[in-house]
């Protein structure tokens, strides 16, 4: 059930709710009265998928934490997506988000919307070292896109994904940031230790990733004999054009995908 309008979500039947989507406008939902919005989740005991679209909505790093904490005690919770676009959280935002979110420890499907929020290498340390706790998630949406992450911050990233052990599905959306070969060398690297991965969708576009590194990207890749979906944009890098050509025919010689979308 879909809410617009916060007094028509916090007055229905909170109980009987099994899946909601929220997208509350700035008018309806404000730092002041976000406390009644955790009030209501609390009461939601049956609920199992829930969709947070915050739209216009500027919310304190505080009232998030309050918000996931309330999330989490949802206790039947099993789909979340947070969408969290253009917020400018930061740093500090995305770590309270990933500390919040191991109070959500049933949560097998996460969605996480992260694009336009200035979050950098610091901050994406901060919510890998959290993700690494999040060992039950078996779906993995995480989209990073025109921030300020570099290759460290995709080395810490890539390193807190091999403890996913139970995803099957990983979709990473990382365009427009600032990373390079060594970057994308450990992400491809990293798919190798993540076994139970049968769908990876990742999008790099318009980053800084050369020859080199997406040589080393599909020589790395296309040892993970596990994956049988596969997705990948390079568009807008620094590559040459033959380089990625080749790698697309590699790819399509893989004999257990049974779907390859490659776009460069």
């Amino acid at each position: 059930m879909m809410f617009n309008e916060l007094n028509q979500f916090i007055c229905s039947s909170l109980e009987s709710h099994t899946s909601l989507q929220l997208a509350f406008s700035r008018s309806q939902l404000s730092n002041e009265n976000i406390s009644s919005v955790c009030q209501a989740l609390n009461q939601s005991i049956n609920l199992k998928s829930l969709i947070f679209n915050f739209k216009t909505v500027q919310i304190s790093t505080q009232n998030l934490n309050n918000l996931i904490v309330s999330i989490g005690l949802c206790e039947k919770l099993q789909d979340l997506t947070l969408n969290l676009n253009n917020k400018k959280i930061g740093d500090e935002g995305i770590s309270v988000i990933a500390s919040a979110l191991k109070q959500c420890p049933k949560v097998i499907d996460l969605s996480i919307l992260m694009i336009w929020n200035q979050i950098s290498d610091i901050g994406i340390s901060n919510f890998s070292n959290q993700l690494k706790d999040l060992t039950q998630l078996q779906q993995l949406n995480l989209n990073l896109s025109y921030n300020n992450i570099s290759d460290a911050g995709i080395i810490e990233l890539s390193n807190s994904l091999k403890y996913c052990i139970n995803v099957k599905k990983l979709v990473l959306k990382l365009c427009s940031n600032f990373f390079s070969d060594q970057g994308i060398y450990q992400l491809g690297n990293t798919m190798q230790f993540c076994s139970n991965i049968k769908i990876l969708q990742i999008q790099l576009k318009q980053n800084l990733i050369t020859n080199q590194g997406i040589k080393l990207f599909g020589t790395t890749l296309r040892k993970c004999n596990q994956i049988i979906v596969l997705i990948v944009n390079l568009k807008y890098n620094q590559q040459d054009f033959e380089v990625s050509q080749d790698l697309n025919i590699k790819f399509k010689k893989a004999i257990r995908l049974t779907t390859l979308k490659f776009d460069y």
